[in-house]
């Protein structure tokens, strides 16, 4: 959905609530957080709306607080009834904690007002009464039957024309969600002169607490009316996506009113759309949750996406019916008023900037190049990620200079837009040298797993923003990561090892003790047949990945527990399986915080291959056990294949089919034929052939020899 449509989605909602409210002299549902409102005055920075309800967020140094507003009915409604609507919640009533609500007041310090009318709680009998007062002295007007405690109250209090006033208690759990009873009481009483309903009134709410229970108090829902004849139809007030199964989700929708029950649920009045070319019908008719609220039933919505909610022909119970279709947002919680923040953006590559925000983001406004900037310059692509979006650009960014990035008009899936934003980044590479040198994750018994890590850069590098990771399959995200060190500092092309085997010497000859880091919580467990390694900044910004499996290790090993693969290049890349090497057992199968015993120097030669050592032997003792076939051409293109051969001429081993080469690279073989048993001493031939999709092709034929010392 574009920027412009959800603006004016927004305006027809508003609108439409101005519209239902014309009738009513003062009405006021505390969603908004942007308190203190327009006219409200009293002790205001006591009160917040954060919630959506009217209530003390903090400890205050006073023992009581009010607000008021100034409301008055016009002459004529008072020919017909007046009604005043609220839910107020309070604690156990006492003299030290009780609410009291002012319909009418005659002075903005409502608690002061020499003449109102007012809803209070008894500390004796813990009843609601409402009060008259006149020239300072209080008089009970009606008194509920039914004593309250912690509990949830909505309370509807009606004056007819003839001064008979009727007060309606409904009592709720305290969380809200279970009705447990109703109490209605009424009397005929000659309301004094100088309570004027059009006169300068205020509507207000004073609560006593103690330091204690400053919080269990609020207001809510607050509805002052004539009940004039309704010809305004309904219109929509939220529409809330609720909790669902795999295949359904279920969408609250609450009307500022009573509704007609056979329209609000047919299922042909309501729409969900998405983009301007997909819309959704409910399964089925809607269900009636009480007498203003409808939920229906869909197809799971399409996740990531901001949906709005078109609702058509609903008529309320005066019959009154919507003349024009009603948008509004489809929040994904009622009380989601909060705007999102873009708290971060970071370099990912010369070209490319990750931005973070604190919600998930609709992708629709995420995925518009327009709403972001370098210098004016928007990025040429965008890859969504939820929380993050990845920004590319066609201008590369210079080495450790700080750059803007503009932000805006991104909304999260509540209809909420991100602030006009501007965040600072720097291109640092630094990072992008560390890679995974060796690994141990089948320890002797007594031992635990070990990570090595080389800088193969020319600038020292700090580990405090390092972690340690496996990774979610899933879920496709880092998983049971480990912070490395606060303090730690790796040298150029040097190591370090991350391991919480305090004993790790007794295990191997450990060089350098003051290399090896006890990381700050627990290690990433490495599970014995495979799994995943990976080095990542702590904003989960991937380094480095090895994905390995116990058949890296050398074939003629019979027992792997205790043995380190090793990276054999620092050249090539991390996941190149011919890069990895079990170590060597000279070097007692691990070389932690130093030079691997298998590390290799390959060879390459332009346009040809080599085969290096041409004498070796598999025999697992850490000299000379696999040939290298390495290889470079100018040719980025081909395609290949690789057979060994004995004397004889006879295929022993089809070691590379169709393998995409690139321009250099390094194969080995083990000395093991098809059935990855070891070959007979002797000559071999290594015979590969490339091709590329214009036809052009390549062969070479190299001769080595396995032994056995």
């Amino acid at each position: 959905m574009s920027a412009k449509s959800c603006v004016i989605a927004f305006c027809v909602m508003i609108l439409s609530m101005l519209q239902s409210n014309l009738q009513a002299q003062l009405y006021e549902d505390f969603s908004s957080p942007a308190w203190p409102y327009a006219g409200w005055v009293g002790d205001t920075a006591n009160f917040g709306t954060s919630t959506g309800r009217l209530q003390i967020p903090a400890r205050t140094t006073e023992t009581s607080s009010y607000v008021a507003v100034p409301y008055a009915f016009l002459r004529g409604d008072l020919a017909y009834p007046l009604q005043f609507d609220f839910e107020v919640k309070t604690a156990d009533p006492t003299t030290a904690n009780n609410a009291v609500v002012y319909l009418w007041g005659d002075s903005a310090n409502i608690a002061n007002s020499s003449n109102a009318f007012y809803l209070a709680f008894d500390p004796s009998s813990d009843k609601a009464m409402l009060y008259e007062r006149v020239a300072g002295v209080s008089t009970a007007v009606l008194s509920t039957d039914t004593a309250v405690d912690y509990e949830i109250l909505k309370f509807s209090v009606t004056k007819s024309p003839a001064n008979v006033i009727t007060m309606q208690m409904q009592v709720y759990n305290n969380g809200g969600t279970t009705f447990l009873r109703a109490d209605t009481v009424f009397t005929t009483h000659a309301i004094s002169s100088a309570i004027n309903w059009t006169g300068n009134g205020f509507f207000g709410v004073k609560f006593t607490y103690s330091s204690s229970y400053y919080n269990r108090f609020y207001l809510d829902d607050v509805n002052l009316r004539a009940l004039v004849p309704d010809t305004v139809p309904p219109a929509v007030r939220t529409a809330v996506v609720e909790s669902g199964d795999d295949n359904n989700d279920f969408v609250l929708v609450t009307f500022n009113e009573p509704v007609d029950s056979a329209t609000a649920v047919n299922a042909n009045n309501y729409r969900i759309t998405t983009l301007p070319q997909v819309e959704q019908s409910p399964l089925f008719n809607g269900t009636l949750i009480g007498e203003n609220q409808v939920r229906l039933n869909y197809s799971r919505l399409i996740p990531n996406m901001l949906h709005q909610l078109k609702v058509c022909n609903v008529k309320d119970l005066a019959g009154n019916a919507m003349s024009l279709c009603q948008t509004a947002p489809i929040k994904l919680h009622a009380d989601d008023y909060q705007a999102p923040v873009a708290t971060e953006a970071a370099a990912r590559s010369v070209s490319t900037v990750k931005v973070r925000f604190n919600e998930v983001m609709d992708s629709i406004s995420a995925l518009n190049t327009a709403n972001y900037s370098i210098s004016s310059v928007n990025p040429t692509e965008v890859e969504y990620g939820r929380t993050s979006v990845l920004l590319t650009f066609a201008q590369a960014w210079q080495e450790l200079v700080s750059y803007t990035l503009h932000v805006e008009n991104v909304y999260d899936l509540s209809a909420n837009m991100v602030a006009s934003t501007d965040l600072t980044f720097v291109l640092d590479t630094t990072y992008n040298n560390l890679i995974i040198n060796e690994i141990l994750f089948n320890p002797q018994v007594g031992g635990d797993d070990y990570v090595e890590i080389y800088n193969k850069s020319e600038r020292a590098i700090p580990l405090g923003n390092i972690i340690l990771a496996t990774w979610d399959d899933n879920n496709n995200r880092l998983k049971t990561a480990c912070r490395i060190s606060d303090t730690a500092v790796i040298a150029p092309h040097d190591y370090c090892v991350v391991t919480r085997d305090t004993a790790l010497s007794r295990h191997y000859t450990v060089m350098s003790p003051e290399k090896v880091i006890y990381p700050l919580n627990a290690l990433p467990t490495y599970a014995n047949g495979e799994g995943t390694v990976i080095i990542a900044l702590k904003d989960s910004t991937v380094i480095d990945r090895f994905d390995y499996t116990e058949k890296m290790h050398n074939t003629f090993l019979n027992n792997v527990k205790g043995v380190s693969l090793e990276r054999r290049s620092f050249d090539l890349g991390t996941q190149n399986e011919s890069n990895w090497h079990s170590a060597a057992k000279s070097a007692g199968y691990g070389t932690p915080t130093y030079k691997n015993s298998q590390s290799y120097d390959f060879l390459y030669n332009e346009g040809d291959i080599t085969v290096e050592p041409t004498l070796f032997s598999p025999d697992a003792d850490g000299y000379n056990d696999v040939a290298n076939i390495s290889y470079q051409f100018e040719n980025c293109d081909y395609t290949g294949n690789i057979f060994i051969y004995d004397a004889q001429g006879r295929l022993v081993r089809r070691l590379e089919r169709n393998a995409i080469l690139g321009c250099h690279g390094v194969f080995a073989w083990d000395g093991t034929n098809e059935a990855k048993a070891r070959c007979q001493v002797g000559n071999y031939v290594v015979y590969m052939e490339v091709f590329d999709t214009k036809g052009n092709k390549q062969t070479f034929k190299k001769v080595v020899t396995l032994m056995v010392k």
